[in-house]
């Protein structure tokens, strides 16, 4: 449903708004679009509904006017409430959102879903001025579909999920962990392992872990995600074809140039000293550790499993998200070298608009950025480009992937060989991706 609103601007007072001189606002426009004999409904929050109301009553005495009031934001989060099991069902020719300004997206949102017809919404809005009112369709469904993150390992989460993150939750849009990562959830685990009887399993084939059965455990989680202004991110090597399919909710495909994400794992296994078990790659040459990688392989421990897609597999993946319209690419590059103009890009790919009443000012985009930068990541031990030995440690044990993060870095680790290599098995794909113009590199 597409909804129509006005936005009015509010005369604050203090924290909330000046109810009389709101009314006097909200009833000119009534007004002007002959909605002044119309039924009019006053939502409000902790009793704003009944102060605006009283305060219409005489102004419009030919309206019907009746206040609806939360007292709890929990009311909002109320899921499935049909017409038998609510207050809302009236269809009004207008209503007037009587809330103060930070509440106004979850309560259009509200409406959107509650609400018989589609009534004619006055938001009070303070960027929008009272002399230039303009009717702006509501995209109510961009608000409630879910938004779901595929975050490659190695691609960069720690730089997008943060601002991503932020921006979500100016929309009122909030994180849900739906699920638990299927690399650590015992059924999956026990269902990999029922033929392995070894405490460890390193298969260089990448023949152990079915690809289909990771794609088959996050198709089925993702259709018990609740909608209602959710999302959820998937820091696992699935297949885009597999979950893209779904219409019913928003992607977000994190993708960055193969190459990187190969450098990126490549330090991260030698490196980081709590990848213990990959010694393989760990006391082999560069040359065999990267081949390892470009091949794809499996790892299954007892309480864990590792599945390392091919580097054919990982650009197909990247190269399939253009083909659903529903799926949203955001390049790591762009990420960390054009953060403001990538996020405006994205919000708008979402048709998450930010006007009228989102605070969405040049300075909350700068936090939201910064939230994603190494000084963020790692609590100001670590500035952008530096090449750390082993990956951070936060204080608490936990560990981040800050390494470098620079695009073009596997230039200066990849040998000859390996450069060939890639070259051979996904030389079109990289041109196909926009990370070169033709084979010469």
């Amino acid at each position: 449903m597409k909804q129509s609103f006005i936005a009015v601007n509010t005369p604050q007072e203090g924290p909330s708004f000046a109810p009389a001189a709101y009314s006097e606002l909200t009833a000119q426009i009534l007004e002007i679009k002959g909605l002044e004999s119309g039924h009019v409904g006053v939502f409000g929050f902790q009793g704003s509904g009944e102060l605006v109301r009283a305060n219409l009553v005489s102004r419009l005495p030919n309206a019907q006017i009746g206040a609806i009031n939360f007292q709890s934001m929990a009311l909002y989060e109320r899921r499935y409430n049909g017409p038998e099991q609510t207050d809302y069902g009236h269809l009004f020719d207008s209503v007037i959102v009587a809330v103060p300004p930070q509440l106004n997206r979850i309560t259009l949102r509200f409406i959107a879903r509650q609400f018989f017809g589609a009534p004619l919404l006055l938001v009070s809005a303070a960027s929008t001025p009272i002399g230039d009112c303009t009717v702006i369709t509501y995209q109510d469904e961009a608000l409630v579909r879910p938004k779901v993150g595929l975050v490659f390992p190695c691609a960069g989460c720690g730089r997008f999920n943060p601002q991503f993150m932020t921006l979500m939750q100016i929309f009122d849009i909030h994180y849900e962990l739906a699920f638990r990562e299927p690399y650590f959830d015992p059924r999956m685990i026990r269902s990999i392992r029922s033929n392995i009887s070894d405490d460890s399993v390193f298969d260089p084939s990448g023949n152990t872990v079915q690809q289909s059965s990771i794609d088959k455990y996050y198709s089925d989680v993702l259709r018990y995600l609740p909608g209602l202004h959710k999302y959820a991110f998937i820091h696992h090597p699935v297949t885009v074809e597999a979950l893209c399919g779904d219409d019913s909710m928003d992607f977000v495909v994190l993708i960055r140039d193969p190459r990187d994400v190969l450098n990126s794992m490549y330090h991260r296994l030698t490196r980081d000293t709590s990848e213990k078990e990959f010694t393989l790659i760990k006391e082999g040459t560069k040359e065999d550790g990267l081949n390892l990688l470009i091949d794809g392989f499996d790892y299954v421990r007892k309480d864990y499993f590792l599945k390392w897609p091919s580097i054919q597999k990982m650009a197909r993946d990247f190269l399939a998200a253009d083909r659903f319209p529903n799926a949203h690419t955001v390049r790591f590059e762009d990420v960390r070298y054009e953060p403001e103009s990538t996020y405006q890009g994205l919000l708008s790919a979402l048709k998450l608009d930010p006007r009228p009443f989102t605070l969405l000012t040049e300075e909350f985009m700068a936090r939201a950025i910064h939230a994603g930068s190494f000084e963020a990541q790692t609590g100001g031990a670590r500035r952008e480009g530096e090449d750390a030995l082993e990956c951070y440690r936060f204080s608490d044990g936990r560990l981040t992937g800050a390494r470098k993060g620079e695009k073009g870095d596997w230039k200066n680790h990849f040998p000859d060989s390996v450069r060939e290599r890639i070259k051979s098995l996904v030389g079109e794909d990289l041109i196909a991706l926009g990370y070169e113009t033709d084979l010469n590199w």
